[in-house]
């Protein structure tokens, strides 16, 4: 009996969200919260797929009295674990695993007793629990554990997660979060993806990888999944995808070259150096360009043809045409490089003109390497959108422009439209930040060419709406991801086509595109942040059009994606200096007095939620505002006007900051943070928004038929039993819910409603 109160008193501390699942430490004596995680450190060993996970943790005891106390960690979800260990100050001791069977009546239990929704989340899971003692008075508890488990593999992708996952009330470390993971393998190991963590790769070779994620006080708020591919092919490519029924699917490809290339693999390439000398340029600036120049060309293969033009008033080519990357001819370029000094204006047009009148090799690609610190204020012409069109003319479909934007005094509409029209990519380096080791990072991949003018075929199955949207070249180590969308479903053999050394290639992979799947729930929102950033560079370049407004405002209300239009949607929870990060050019259009008032009258009982009130002041409205936020015909003249302003902003740091920012967003590689602003929740594909206290479903009608539910009670968790796979995480969101149902009905999880309900009936709510 002692050992049961024990356990619930363990897990009723975990639903409550006081700490993250992947390990508490809690008090026996009554009345004390868990203790605080000093840092939690998690080292991974996958050998052929066999993961050894080793977590350490410290936890504070900020009392000045000895405690003693039961640590619970739950493990992965459906895991076959084996060799479980645990070490207390580096001594062993015995716990206790509770498996799903027996966790699952304590679970439901909780739940009926504190309203707590979230710790459904755990259905399935093992436990392990363990009794600690003693910890020191304003000590220190370090643990250490190890469990083994099978990396399971699917169509040569497998999966690792270690479970972090609570809710929004997770804890965070007071020092560091890290994960590092090694993978070795007897097949070639491709594509190395985290969905949820901006993770490092370093690829020793093809059969062995290293991954790398660490965090300063880090939110504990989402599980780490790591996916890696694995295929002996000279390219491998994988294909995840998501489909709701009735809906049209996502998917994501995921291609990468082998690691280990043969010399004669590697595109024979030429490349021309273009490299701002103007006044602007004096100082630091000039010996960092010119330290990346000479440490790109001496790095040459000699099999390269290259130039350098030094540009300001003039334009000064070291040759004429594009010459061997000879050692004599790289020693007479490092002397070029040496005498370049920095005075005069900046013509960047004739330095472009000089620099793609060479007629390349059509079988190489033609790599222009652009610098530049400034705008355009010598030559035949100043105007950007001519320079544009002067370059167009003369770019072949081998040549790619690789802009590097040196400070804020830089034309971030003509850099960026240079590199898009050319499947190239602008870099900004920032003031303060190093020219050399961005230059010399991005030469280091692009010196490895391995396969120009991609394209993705897959039979039946049309592949739409992808993004990138043109493939850009494959260099080695490099990965590629693309998302899109597809109608048809099947089995299909989906091709790679490009050029490798001017011929033609295809490679053919087997891949299945379902016609339901609740797998890779990310994958949606990915693929919408990557069409809202190609879609406002589209507004941004060319001009702002109704049609390109409305989309970008219905996928931003969908998948609650912060744009310039729909900002209005980020009502504060926090004092302004506190809010995450955004992104620089993409904060509220709000007013900080207005958003101070917001934040002050959304606080109640700790609770923040949005009413028709805080919608009208945030979107700058009169009259009264609908219970979910407005269409983009709704818009405010203010806030389409300051959008307007701050996207036709061609120079400057607010122009920089919104360029950036884009890139992000058109290059997006995970899911984020759980949380997306406050009164707003996005769970696969579905965004919620938390209007007058209910986690409204975006999609809700006002006027379908409801049905009430009494949130915790038999009825509630019947439907949580009987429900698809899709929908558990949205009726577990909060104690009052909404959600429409397959057949156009609209449940209602709340104070008041039904409280008994037979399994039968709850399963027909989700019939269609």
């Amino acid at each position: 009996m002692k050992r049961t109160a024990l356990i619930t008193t363990a897990l009723l501390l975990l639903a409550a969200g006081t700490t993250a699942a992947s390990g508490v430490m809690i008090p026996v004596k009554h009345g004390l919260p868990p203790l605080a995680i000093k840092y939690q450190r998690v080292s991974v060993e996958i050998d052929n797929q066999v993961a050894r996970t080793t977590v350490a943790q410290s936890f504070l005891n900020g009392t000045n009295r000895q405690l003693e106390a039961t640590y619970v960690f739950p493990l992965p979800k459906d895991a076959s674990v084996s060799d479980f260990t645990m070490l207390v100050n580096g001594k062993e001791i015995k716990g206790e695993l509770l498996d799903a069977t027996q966790a699952r009546k304590i679970y439901q239990d909780i739940v009926n007793r504190m309203k707590d929704p979230g710790l459904l989340e755990y259905l399935g899971n093992n436990l392990f629990k363990a009794s600690v003692f003693p910890i020191p008075p304003n000590g220190e508890q370090k643990i250490e554990l190890k469990y083994s488990q099978i990396v399971e593999r699917d169509a040569g992708i497998c999966r690792y997660t270690y479970p972090l996952k609570v809710d929004d009330k997770s804890s965070r470390t007071l020092e560091d979060f890290s994960v590092g993971v090694t993978i070795r393998s007897k097949e070639a190991i491709k594509t190395v993806y985290s969905p949820t963590h901006k993770i490092g790769v370093t690829k020793k070779d093809d059969h062995t990888a290293v991954v790398g994620f660490e965090q300063g006080q880090a939110q504990l708020d989402k599980d780490f999944v790591l996916y890696y591919a694995l295929s002996d092919k000279d390219f491998g490519l994988n294909l995840l995808a998501h489909r709701q029924k009735g809906e049209d699917g996502y998917f994501m490809v995921l291609i990468s070259p082998r690691t280990e290339i043969k010399p004669e693999a590697i595109l024979a390439k030429d490349i021309c150096f273009v490299i701002d000398s103007s006044g602007s340029m004096q100082g630091p600036k000039i010996k960092q360009a010119k330290d990346a120049l000479k440490y790109c060309v001496e790095n040459l293969h000699a099999r390269d043809r290259f130039n350098i033009i030094r540009f300001s008033t003039a334009v000064d080519p070291f040759e004429d045409k594009l010459i061997d990357a000879s050692k004599e001819n790289i020693e007479r370029a490092v002397k070029f490089i040496g005498g370049i000094g920095a005075v005069g204006g900046t013509n960047i047009d004739g330095a472009l003109q000089e620099a793609l009148a060479p007629k390349s090799d059509p079988k190489r690609p033609y790599l222009v390497i652009f610098l530049t610190d400034g705008l355009p204020t010598q030559g035949n012409t100043t105007d950007p959108k001519q320079i544009v069109q002067n370059c167009k003319a003369k770019t072949a479909g081998n040549t790619r422009i690789f802009c590097f934007g040196v400070g804020n005094d830089v034309n971030t509409h003509l850099l960026d439209s240079l590199s898009g029209m050319s499947r190239g990519l602008t870099t900004y380096v920032r003031p303060g930040e190093d020219i050399e080791m961005k230059v010399s990072t991005f030469h280091d991949k692009a010196n490895y060419p391995v396969m120009a003018e991609l394209s993705l075929h897959s039979g039946k199955v049309k592949l739409r709406d992808m993004y990138p949207q043109t493939p850009p070249d494959l260099f080695k180590g490099s990965q590629l991801i693309v998302l899109g969308r597809y109608r048809e479903d099947g089995n299909v053999a989906v091709s790679l086509k490009g050029t490798i050394n001017g011929k033609e290639k295809e490679f053919v992979y087997e891949a299945s595109f379902p016609g339901t799947t609740d797998d890779n729930g990310f994958i949606p929102r990915l693929w919408a942040t990557r069409k809202v950033g190609y879609l406002l560079d589209q507004i941004r370049l060319h001009g702002e059009k109704p049609e390109l407004r409305q989309e970008v405002v219905s996928l931003a209300k969908k998948f609650g994606i912060v744009t310039p239009y729909t900002s209005y949607l980020i009502v504060p929870d926090r004092p302004i200096a506190m809010r995450p990060r955004l992104g620089p050019a993409l904060r509220p259009a709000i007013t900080r007095a207005e958003a101070a008032a917001l934040s002050g009258s959304m606080m109640r009982d700790g609770d923040r939620s949005i009413t028709r009130e805080h919608f009208n002041r945030a979107r700058g409205m009169g009259g009264k505002a609908p219970s979910k936020p407005a269409d983009a015909a709704e818009l405010s003249p203010s806030v389409v006007a300051d959008a307007h302003r701050r996207m036709s902003k061609q120079s400057g740091k607010e122009s920089v900051d919104f360029a950036q920012t884009l890139s992000e967003l058109k290059s997006a590689r995970t899911e984020g943070g759980r949380k997306l602003a406050s009164g707003m929740r996005l769970i696969g594909a579905k965004t919620f928004y938390l209007v007058e206290g209910v986690w409204t479903d975006e999609t809700v009608d006002d006027k379908a038929e409801k049905i009430e539910i009494k949130f915790g009670s038999d009825a509630y968790l019947a439907i949580i039993e009987a429900a698809p796979a899709e929908y558990k995480p949205w009726l577990m969101l909060g104690e009052k819910v909404m959600v429409m149902l397959p057949g156009g009905k609209c449940l209602v999880v709340g104070d008041e409603g039904s409280e008994k309900l037979a399994k039968d009936e709850a399963a027909r709510l989700f019939e269609k």
